[in-house]
């Protein structure tokens, strides 16, 4: 009888955990759930469901799979919850906990993109700014170069209207020159001969 008992007792308690077909089931069901939301563009909803596969103390290639989801989800283009600071964590973790899983190569690789696109919008940022300077710079040249070809046309009206005024100084002076000279030949006729 106590054998009985003792059995019942073993019976009811196994009976209250979960059994390991069970749980590798309920996660799979909430993976593909979150397969489903994430496709159709519920992006909190899915994630949730992913997190529910990571929090339980389930199948270790589930949970890997999981937080490999929630890694991509919090970096999808469509979220507007988009946070590639969290989807590297997520990849990170994934790598930290689960790093003999078949997902950690593909979390690695993320995580190797995401920092290149991080060096890559840093470079962005910076040439943009040498763009700005550089865009300003033409608009100063730009408008110092109109008051130059401004200048350079002054220059060359300038510099016509000197030779124009050299010819006639010299048209002037020759005319000077004969005037001196008739005023000479007049000086010579007037004086009295001798």
């Amino acid at each position: 009888m106590i054998r009985a008992v003792v059995l019942m007792l073993l019976l009811a308690g196994c009976s209250a955990l979960p059994l390991p077909g069970a749980e590798r089931r309920a996660s799979e069901a909430l993976l593909s759930r979150g397969d489903e939301l994430s496709a159709s563009g519920r992006y909190a909803e899915a994630a949730g469901a992913y997190r529910q596969v990571v929090e339980t103390n389930g199948v270790p290639e589930l949970r890997a799979r999981a937080l490999f989801e929630l890694g991509r989800l919090a970096n999808e283009p469509g979220n507007p919850d988009r946070d590639a600071a969290a989807a590297s964590a997520y990849f990170d973790r994934l790598r930290r906990e689960h790093p003999t899983s078949n997902w950690a190569p593909y979390a690695r690789a993320w995580r190797e993109t995401l920092e290149e696109l991080s060096r890559t919008r840093s470079e962005t940022a910076r040439i943009e700014q040498e763009v700005a300077w550089l865009r300003q710079q033409v608009r100063e040249l730009s408008a110092t170069n109109r008051e130059l070809t401004a200048a350079g046309r002054e220059l060359t009206r300038l510099r016509l209207r000197l030779a124009e005024a050299e010819r006639e100084a010299a048209s002037l002076r020759e005319d000077l020159d004969r005037l001196k000279a008739l005023e000479l030949e007049l000086d010579r006729l007037r004086r009295p001969r001798r």
